[in-house]
């Protein structure tokens, strides 16, 4: 269980810090930016990978969610652990599952 609880708040910590950026700087350039489609938003994601922002997010999510997976009161451990991480990783898998769906219905052109 150590493993599992391990794996799915480095998982979501990496999506936080990769989705937190990306949304502030979508929604501030909207009406500025020319580029559309999944190449804007994959070069989006990967700017805000290369960005110090990034590291800095995702190791305060990854100890925020280190130290709330440990705590003794059960509901504390809920709220700020479960709760988080397993909304992240459904959005993200979701939106994914989501994005290959279209690909694979509307073709590559």
């Amino acid at each position: 269980m150590a493993y599992f609880k391990g794996v799915l708040s480095t998982m979501a910590a990496l999506f936080l810090a990769v989705l937190i950026p990306m949304f502030r700087s979508t929604f501030r350039g909207v009406s500025s930016e020319k580029g559309t489609g999944l190449a804007a938003l994959a070069g989006g994601v990967m700017e805000g990978i290369f960005s110090p922002w990034f590291w800095i997010l995702a190791l305060l999510f990854s100890v925020f969610f280190y130290f709330s997976a440990r705590f003794e009161n059960t509901a504390l451990r809920i709220l700020l652990f479960w709760m988080p991480t397993i909304t992240v990783s459904v959005v993200v898998f979701g939106f994914w599952a989501l994005l290959e769906l279209l690909i694979l219905r509307f073709g590559r052109g």
